[in-house]
Formats: C-alpha cells, structure tokens, sequence
C-alpha cells in the first residue's frame, strides 16, 4: 500500500468483560486486522493493539506477535493519546466487542471494565469527532459489536457516550 510507512492502526477486540457477557470472536478478528494492515505494509510499531482474550483466542493473540495492550477505558486511552501526538497518510481504527445505540447519543463501545452501574464507553461520533480533529488525511473506522438499545425511547438513558475527561475535540 502507498504510504504504508506513514499509517496507523488502532484495534481493539474484547472478548472478556469484567461484568458483561463474554464473547468469542472479536479477539480473533483483530487477530485477522492485524494480519490485512500487514499486508498492506503498515508496521507493528504503528499498530497499536488492545486485547481480552477469551481462552479460545489467548494462543492466537499470543502468536500475532505484537504485545497487546488492555482494554479499559485508561489503557485504551493511552493508545488514542498516542495517535492524537501523532500524524499519518492514514488511519485505521477498528472496535471489536460490545456496543449500544443510544437514541439520543448514537452508538458506544463498551470498554472492558463496562458493568449496569458504570458502562464506561467510548462513544463513536465523539471518538470520530476527536479523530478527525487530527492530521491523518484518510481516516476509516469499523466497530463490529450488536448494537443493542441500551433503554427503551421512552425512559430517560442511563449511559452517557463517552468522551474522556479533559479532550475536546477540535474542528474536522
């Protein structure tokens, strides 16, 4: 791929939660991201990857070679903060694992620490809105999670779509 050298990737895939329902595929689908963005000739150093394997999946995440990182919204963060330093041709974000849609918020995607009480998330326009702030000239974003309706329309929500502390998008 043109500009390989210049692009980033950030993939998340969680099959683990701390106290929701696990799952046993996002895991092995980053797995395969992290396989095509090779393809493509962006390097490891560029990839930055997150991970909670379910045991089905912990060999598979063990042999793509690249240390993940975890899956709460910190460790997350600490990978965005590094994109947000940074600048590319492209950039590549993939969210594999739970989600909601909001009816007044959109869509999230649950972090590993999500439970009833707390469903700390990242919600998709604000992320999307905070990416496209940056310099990377081609941004493409996949979440692959049900988005299930985390409250009926006609009761007040109880999720806010995330937005981490302190960073404010800038303009697109």
């Amino acid at each position: 791929m043109k500009d390989a050298d210049t692009t980033w990737a950030f993939v998340v895939g969680i099959d683990v939660y701390d106290q929701v329902k696990h799952l046993k595929g996002p895991v092995r689908d980053a797995v395969a991201v992290v396989g095509w963005l090779r393809q493509l000739g962006v390097t490891d150093e560029r990839i930055l990857l997150h991970a909670s394997p379910c045991p089905e999946s912990q060999d598979l995440i063990d042999d793509v070679g690249i240390a993940p990182k975890g899956c709460t919204e910190p460790e997350i963060w600490q990978s965005l903060s590094t994109l947000l330093n940074n600048s590319g041709s492209r950039l590549f974000v993939f969210l594999l694992g739970h989600g909601y849609y909001l009816f007044d918020g959109g869509p999230v995607f649950l972090t590993k620490e999500a439970d009833a009480n707390a469903a700390t998330n990242f919600g998709i326009k604000w992320l999307s809105d905070l990416l496209r702030a940056k310099n990377y000239l081609s941004q493409f974003m996949l979440m692959d999670g049900c988005l299930n309706y985390a409250y009926a329309g006609s009761q007040r929500p109880t999720i806010a779509p995330g937005a981490h502390s302190g960073a404010v998008p800038g303009p697109a």
